[in-house]
């Protein structure tokens, strides 16, 4: 047995651990991710596969394999992120902010702002030439 699959994981039993859906497995040794019940409301769990060498992953109570529950207020964002990853894709959290715009956020927050460059650092476009 490479590990025990996210599906196969229910525990901790006494909390009625069900799995809902199994939305990101990346394999033996790496991550995992499901949409869980416990103790009757949706949840996402998380936790570590294991390996060949040691099926049970992470977390596990008394040898067992368990889930990590995911605080509730992260759910829609942890579901989307995975299930994004699951397909090889990456999710757009928002555009970019440009150097002005993290001026612009941080003076307003009251702090004090210095730019500068340090002696033999290369600018962006001694950057582009070389």
């Amino acid at each position: 047995m490479d590990y025990i699959k996210p599906q196969q994981v229910t525990s901790p039993k006494n909390k009625n651990v069900k799995v809902l859906d199994v939305i990101l497995d990346e394999g033996a040794g790496k991550f995992a991710a499901a949409v869980i019940e416990w103790d009757g409301k949706q949840y996402i769990g998380t936790r570590w596969n294991g390996t060949p060498q040691s099926p049970i992953g992470f977390p596990a109570s008394r040898g067992i394999p368990i889930w990590q529950v995911e605080h509730e207020e992260l759910g829609t964002q942890l579901e989307a992120l995975f299930r994004a990853k699951a397909k090889g894709e990456e999710l757009e959290w928002g555009n970019e902010l440009t150097v002005e715009q993290h001026i612009k956020a941080l003076t307003n927050k009251g702090f004090t702002v210095t730019l500068s460059i340090s002696p033999g650092a290369k600018t962006d476009s001694q950057v582009a030439r070389s």
